[in-house]
């Protein structure tokens, strides 16, 4: 038997998936596990031993291509996974691309929610229905197909590293893909400094290597009085899964490194703005639900917490204030509810 999980999304909601390849696995042992997903969105799945084949989608070169070179490219992605002659085809989104595929794929099963085409719906043989938290809504298909779930569990594999870490520190990831899901420069150096000068807790800092990032993480270090740990822009996500590993805390925004952590088991301080967080906080490996119930506030899942403003309009699942890319919400955080809550962890972890 061949399955194909299809995730056209970003490294986050690609790692949010692995609870459904698991599950998988347990009801069909012998299966053969195939994945496609965006081209660099792979490298969270793939050392998972659980998965045969990952199917790169190279949606930049398709976007930047012309009308008929992009066609041409889109057939040949299609061909190619008709090829592998799945017997089960789960598409996790509301897309319609991915249901198209799972549909030339010519495999007999076909999981997935209903997209946009009336048409394209009426291939769906086992549909998968709206849950709260991405996990869950992953794992739908497991009950579509009429199997029971036997892990909630988000699983990472990485390779060791020699990186000359501390040998306690809290890994802050200031940054996140979009500039709307984080804090002001001012609140993180804020945050930093607290860890470092008053807490005494050695920092470890990381971000990607593109220019926004990059120049983010300068402008936070220079208005920091303390001197942390830096990877600017240096390491591999595969590293920065391992290097995750090793930390006692995480403190950052709504982005694949926090859900990396989490997957790790290590307690994660998420700041959240226009998210929504009983879709997206952090997932504690040892809960079977969600536990994320209020709109905003503060809000706790197991050992993970997120903080997030108690304004009316959040969460507004906007990009920035009225998709400004700019959120208020955030830049008004009051930066001594994240300081009571850092400060509350290390008090109940030390008790």
């Amino acid at each position: 038997m061949k399955i194909l999980i299809i995730k056209f999304r970003f490294i986050g909601d690609v790692l949010l998936t692995t609870p459904l390849i698991s599950n998988l696995k347990a009801h069909y042992p012998d299966a053969s596990i195939h994945f496609a997903l965006n081209q660099g969105t792979q490298a969270v799945i793939a050392n998972n031993p659980q998965i045969d084949q990952i199917h790169i989608y190279d949606r930049q070169a398709i976007k930047k291509a012309n009308i008929f070179k992009k066609i041409w490219l889109e057939l040949k992605y299609a061909k190619q996974l008709r090829r592998q002659k799945f017997d089960i085809v789960i598409n996790t989104e509301i897309s319609d691309r991915g249901l198209f595929l799972a549909i030339f794929s010519g495999a007999k099963s076909i999981i997935s929610r209903k997209g946009k085409s009336q048409i394209l719906n009426k291939f769906i043989t086992h549909q998968s229905e709206q849950e709260n938290h991405i996990v869950m809504q992953n794992l739908s298909a497991i009950k579509a197909l009429g199997k029971e779930i036997v892990s909630t569990k988000v699983s990472l594999y990485f390779n060791e590293y020699d990186l000359n870490l501390p040998n306690k520190f809290i890994h802050i990831h200031p940054m996140a893909r979009f500039d709307y899901k984080c804090v002001s420069d001012e609140i993180m150096a804020g945050v930093i400094d607290f860890c470092e000068l008053e807490l005494d807790k050695r920092v470890v800092l990381t971000c990607d290597k593109n220019p926004n990032e990059m120049t983010k993480m300068q402008n936070i270090l220079k208005l920091c009085k303390s001197k942390p740990v830096v990877f600017k822009g240096s390491l591999t996500l595969d590293q920065v899964a391992f290097l995750s590993s090793k930390s006692l805390l995480y403190i950052g925004t709504d982005t694949a490194i926090m859900h990396m952590a989490a997957a790790n088991d290590i307690p994660c301080i998420a700041l959240f703005g226009p998210s929504y967080t009983g879709a997206w906080g952090p997932w504690d490996n040892s809960k079977s639900k969600n536990c994320y119930k209020s709109q905003s506030g503060i809000q706790k899942m197991g050992r993970h917490t997120v903080i997030q403003s108690s304004l009316k309009c959040v969460p507004c699942g906007l990009e920035g204030c009225n998709n400004s890319g700019v959120s208020e919400c955030l830049n008004s955080l009051d930066i001594n509810w994240i300081k009571n809550e850092i400060k509350n962890h290390f008090i109940t972890q030390n008790q």
